[in-house]
């Protein structure tokens, strides 16, 4: 049986995540799309948790759109049988750096996030450590496997 993983491209308009000479949205889903096809090339199934340029809600006012969207992609997630979230996002600034939050603790988050920031080292991105983030609602999802 073929080891299912969400990928999550975060934020999606009319949320634009951060901007500066880059837009969020964008340049995330280019990065997903490209993590989708490695893992599919190693008979991983993807599940993504976005696939356009645009959020999963279609309210007018951002924070209900917000909540709207993270709410449908947990639902995502959460159906797909998925054993573990990758969720990417950028930040507006401070350079080129890697950290993983999580929700569940586990030693197996330990392994993923080493193999992850040696990968990274290789692009000059440093390593920002390991955060525990029990409040995000995007990290509350109900993995068959917690990781």
């Amino acid at each position: 049986m073929a080891k299912i993983v969400a990928l999550g491209a975060g934020h999606g308009l009319p949320d634009p995540g951060a901007c500066d000479f880059v837009k969020e949205y964008e340049i995330i889903m280019q990065m997903t799309l490209k993590v989708k096809s490695v893992l599919e090339r190693h008979n991983v199934e993807v599940v993504l948790t976005r696939t356009s340029d645009h959020s999963l809600s279609s309210a007018s006012d951002l924070q209900q759109n917000k909540r709207e969207d993270l709410e449908r992609r947990v639902e995502i997630v959460n159906k797909s049988g998925a054993e573990l979230l990758v969720e990417f996002h950028m930040n507006a600034g401070g350079g080129t750096r890697y950290k993983t939050l999580y929700y569940s603790e586990n030693d197996q988050i330990q392994t993923i996030h080493m193999t992850v920031s040696n990968y990274l080292r290789l692009f000059d991105i440093r390593d920002r450590g390991i955060k525990v983030r029990k409040n995000l609602r995007v990290l509350q999802v109900k993995p068959k496997v917690a990781y």
